[in-house]
C-alpha cells in the first residue's frame, strides 16, 4: 500500500506557517503601512516573517479576516487531488506551533512541563523573569487545529501519506524567517521554549494517533547550528519519548530529527551517544538547496551535478528523509549549451535518481509559490515538463546518464584541498600560495564541465587575451565607471579584461601561455587599466603604473593557466591579494586589496570566451602588444601626479593609439542600460534564447534533447560514477 512505500511528496508551504515566497499574496497586500495605524518603527519595518506580518494585520482593520481566508482558501481538498494525480504520495505540512497551543510568552509556564532532564532545567533558567515585568504574547493567531484536522481527513480518504511538521517551536528553533520570527541579531539558542515544543509535540501525537494517514512527525525545522549538539540530542530524545507515550506508535510512524548545517556522521555518533540506541523508526531529515551560502553560488553546474552524486553515496548509510529540495541553482550556474530549462530538467532528474537511496524518501519544496518561480513550485514545474508527473514519478524514474568520470585528485578528497599560508611574515614581505602537487591538481579540468561549457578553441590563457574572472562567491568581477565590483552571476560585456604584460620583459614571452609568476595589468572594457587606490581596486589609470602591476600566482606547482584555472591576484605595490570585501555587509561586493593570505575566498576563476568578438577591441597583431611595452610616452589623460615628471623612474605601459581609439568607442555599461546575456563574447546586441510555449524543447527520458545528448557523448561509462565518502572528504555543512 502507499502506507508502506516511502514518502515522495511535496511540502504545503507558505500555508500554516506563512512566508513570503509561497504567502506572497498575503505579504504583497500587506506590504503597505496603514495610515494612522502603524507606528512609525512598524511601517518603516519590511515585511520578512509571519512574526511581522502578524503585527501588521493586528492593527490593519481587516488583517485578521484576511488571515482567517488565507488559512481556508490556500490549501484545499482539491489541491490533495491534484497532488495525487501528479503521482505523488505523501505531503508535509509545515505548522508553527500556534496552529496548536495558540500563542504564548517567553516564562509562560506549561501545565505539563516537566522538570526532568538537563534540557528542563535549561528552560526553568529561561522561565525566571523580572520581577514586576510580564512579556508580551507572542503576537500569532491561534489555535487553528481544524486546518490540519481537514488536511488528515483529505489524505485519509485519498490514499496520501502526511509528516506533520513543527516548523515554528516556541520562542524560535533558530534565528531565521522559517520558523515564524526572524530574529537576526540577537537570537541565543536559549531562547527556544524547550517545555513547550514538547507540549504542542503531544497534543499533535494524542489528536492522530488513530490516523493511517499520519506517517512522520518531524520534532522541529531546521535547528540552528548555535545548539550544542549535545543539547539538542537530549531534546530529541525526550521528543521522541513523548511522542511515542503519546500514542504514535513506532510500527506506524517515523518520528523525523532534522540534522541543518552540520555533517551527518558525526551527528548521528553523537545522536546514539544519548539515545543508547533506544528508539525505533526514526529517521535522520536533511535540506540540500544548492542555491544558499557563497558555497554553493561560486559552483558551476557540473559541480552541483558532483554535489548530488555524493548526496546518492551519504543517503546509502543512514535512514535519511530529504525533507527539502528545489530546482533552484546558485549564481554561478548560468546556461551555456544549454538553456535554463534544460538544465533544471537535468538538475530534477539527477535529484530524483539520487534520492530515491533515501530510505524515507524525499518532499520536494513547494506545492505553489510566487509565478514565475518554477524551481520552488511543483505544479509550475510539471507545467513547464521540467519534473516527471502521473505514472511516470510513479514507477521506475530514469537514471541519470552517466557522467564521466571525476578526475582522481587524491586518494581521500573529492577536491583539492583550499590553500592556505603555512607561518607568519614580516609585514610587507612577498608572499606565495602553498606548493604541493595535490593542490597544483586544482588546475585540472573536470571532463564534465565542458559538457555545459564551451570554451575557447585554445584553452590556454595567453598575454593579450580577453578573460573574465570569476570570484568565490559565483560572481563576475566588473566594471561600471571607475568601479571594480563582482555583483552578478552572468557574464557580458562589463565582465571582460584585456590581459596585458607590464614590463617590457614581459614581452618577451607574451607568446606562451599566462604562468604563475608573471605581471600583468588589466584593461577595462571602459579603456581604463585597474589600479589600487589605497585598498581599493578602481579602473582610473589611463596608463599602467606601478599600482596597476598585479602578480599571478597559482594554486600550486608552476603551471599554465587555462580556461577555468584558479588564480590569486596580488598586487605589487602593496603585496595584498585582491577579493571581494566579503566580510564588509555595507560594500561587500566591492573589490578590495587588502588580505595576505591565499585562501579559498581569494580565488579568482579564469575564463576565456570561445570567440574574438570581444570588448575590449584586441590588436590585430600580437607584436602590438611589445610595441606597447616598449614605448615610453605616457598617456596625455594620465594624472599629473603619476606623469614621468612626478615619478621619474615608473615604468609605464601606453597603449597604441588605434587601440585606445577603439577601447574608447566601447559603449560604456550604466544601470540604465540592461546587462546583455553576452555570454563567451557572441552578438552582443542579440538577447540569449530563452524558452517558451511556442517554442518547445523536444525531450529524451524526461531530459532535454541538448542536454541528455551532450551527456551521452561524454560519457565514459555506461553507469553513474560513485563516490565514496570517506573520512578526507566530507560534504560542507550548508545544507
Amino acid at each position: 500500500s502507499e502506507q508502506s512505500l516511502a514518502w515522495r511528496g511535496v511540502s504545503l508551504g507558505g500555508w500554516l506557517l506563512l512566508e513570503p515566497g509561497p504567502s506572497w499574496q498575503l505579504f504583497q497586500r500587506f506590504s503597505e503601512p496603514t495610515n494612522g495605524v502603524d507606528s512609525q518603527e512598524l511601517s518603516s519595518k519590511p515585511l520578512r516573517c509571519e512574526w511581522d506580518l502578524m503585527l501588521r494585520l493586528r492593527k490593519h482593520p481587516d488583517g485578521l479576516n484576511a488571515l482567517a481566508h488565507h488559512r481556508q482558501t490556500f490549501i484545499t481538498r482539491d489541491d490533495f487531488v491534484r497532488i495525487r494525480a501528479a503521482g505523488l504520495n505523501a505531503v508535509r505540512i509545515p505548522f508553527g506551533y500556534w496552529i496548536v497551543m495558540g500563542s504564548t510568552r517567553a516564562g509562560q509556564r506549561s501545565r505539563t512541563a516537566k522538570s526532568s532532564g538537563r534540557t528542563a532545567k535549561t528552560s526553568k533558567k529561561q522561565l525566571r523573569w523580572p520581577s514586576g515585568r510580564r512579556a508580551e504574547r507572542d503576537p500569532y493567531e491561534g489555535p487553528a487545529l481544524q486546518h490540519l484536522d481537514n488536511a488528515v481527513a483529505w489524505a485519509e480518504e485519498l490514499g496520501l501519506q502526511v509528516l506533520l511538521d513543527l516548523h515554528g517551536a516556541p520562542g524560535g528553533e533558530s534565528g531565521e524567517a522559517p520558523c515564524g520570527r526572524r530574529q537576526r541579531p540577537g537570537w541565543s539558542w536559549r531562547q527556544w521554549r524547550f517545555e513547550e515544543s514538547l507540549r504542542a509535540l503531544r497534543i499533535v501525537a494524542r489528536r492522530y494517533r488513530s490516523s493511517a494517514a499520519v506517517t512522520g512527525i518531524a520534532v522541529c525545522n531546521e535547528p540552528s547550528h548555535e545548539v550544542p549538539t549535545r543539547v539538542l540530542c537530549r531534546f530529541y530524545d525526550r521528543a521522541v519519548r513523548a511522542i511515542r507515550k503519546a500514542g504514535l506508535r513506532a510500527s506506524t510512524t517515523t518520528v523525523v530529527l532534522p540534522v541543518f548545517q552540520r555533517d551527518l556522521a558525526p551527528f548521528v555518533s553523537a545522536w546514539e551517544a544519548v539515545s543508547k540506541r533506544a528508539h525505533q523508526n526514526v529517521c535522520f531529515e536533511v535540506h540540500w538547496y544548492h542555491c544558499f551560502e557563497n558555497a554553493w553560488n561560486g559552483r558551476t553546474f557540473a559541480q552541483h551535478l558532483r554535489a548530488v552524486q555524493e548526496h546518492a553515496e551519504e543517503l546509502r548509510q543512514f535512514p535519511v528523509v530529504v525533507g527539502e529540495w528545489s530546482l533552484a541553482l546558485g549564481c554561478g550556474s548560468c546556461p551555456t549549451r544549454v538553456s535554463k530549462d534544460e538544465m533544471m530538467t537535468l538538475f530534477a532528474n539527477a535529484q530524483l535518481a539520487a534520492y530515491r537511496e533515501a530510505s524515507h524518501g524525499w518532499f520536494f519544496w513547494s506545492w505553489s509559490d510566487h509565478p514565475g518561480s518554477a524551481e520552488w513550485d511543483w505544479q509550475q514545474a510539471i507545467q513547464k515538463g521540467l519534473v516527471p508527473s502521473r505514472q511516470s514519478l510513479r514507477g521506475e524514474l530514469p537514471s541519470l546518464p552517466a557522467l564521466p568520470p571525476l578526475l582522481n585528485f587524491g586518494p581521500d578528497t573529492a577536491s583539492p584541498p583550499r590553500a592556505t599560508v603555512a607561518g607568519r611574515r614580516s609585514r610587507g614581505a612577498a608572499r606565495s600560495p602553498p606548493r604541493d602537487a595535490a593542490a597544483a591538481a586544482k588546475a585540472r579540468i573536470d571532463p564534465l564541465e565542458a559538457v555545459f561549457d564551451e570554451p575557447a578553441s585554445d584553452t590556454r590563457v595567453r598575454i593579450g587575451d580577453t578573460v573574465y574572472l570569476r570570484a568565490f562567491h559565483g560572481r563576475y568581477v566588473d566594471v561600471e565607471g571607475d568601479q571594480v565590483r563582482a555583483r552578478y552571476g552572468d557574464r557580458g560585456q562589463w565582465q571582460q579584461f584585456l590581459l596585458c604584460p607590464y614590463l617590457a620583459s614581459s614581452a618577451d614571452s607574451e607568446a606562451r601561455a599566462l604562468r604563475d609568476g608573471d605581471v600583468v595589468t588589466l584593461l577595462a572594457h571602459t579603456g581604463k587599466f585597474l589600479g589600487m587606490t589605497g585598498k581599493q581596486v578602481t579602473a582610473d589609470w589611463s596608463a599602467a603604473t606601478p599600482s596597476c602591476a598585479f602578480l599571478v600566482r597559482t594554486a600550486g606547482t608552476p603551471c599554465e593557466v587555462r580556461h577555468r584555472s584558479v588564480i590569486f591576484l596580488q598586487s605589487q605595490l602593496t603585496t595584498k591579494v585582491l577579493a571581494p570585501n566579503e566580510g564588509n555587509p555595507a560594500d561587500r561586493e566591492a573589490m578590495m586589496g587588502n588580505w595576505r593570505s591565499f585562501g579559498e575566498w581569494q580565488e579568482l576563476l579564469v575564463e576565456k570566451p570561445k570567440c574574438t568578438a570581444v570588448h575590449p577591441p584586441r590588436p590585430r597583431r600580437r607584436s602590438s602588444l611589445a610595441k606597447a611595452v616598449a614605448s615610453p610616452a605616457m598617456s596625455p589623460a594620465m594624472s599629473p601626479a603619476m606623469s614621468p615628471a612626478a615619478s621619474p623612474c615608473v615604468p609605464t605601459l601606453q597603449l597604441p593609439s588605434s587601440w585606445s581609439e577603439r577601447a574608447k568607442k566601447a559603449p560604456e555599461a550604466t544601470p540604465l542600460k540592461k546587462r546583455r546575456n553576452s555570454f563567451d563574447g557572441e552578438d552582443l546586441d542579440r538577447p540569449a534564447p530563452v524558452a517558451t510555449p511556442n517554442r518547445k524543447r523536444k525531450s529524451v527520458d524526461g531530459l532535454g534533447a541538448t542536454a541528455g545528448a551532450l551527456l551521452e557523448a561524454a560519457a565514459a561509462s555506461p553507469a553513474l560514477v560513485n563516490l565514496a565518502v570517506t573520512p578526507g572528504r566530507k560534504r560542507q555543512a550548508s545544507i
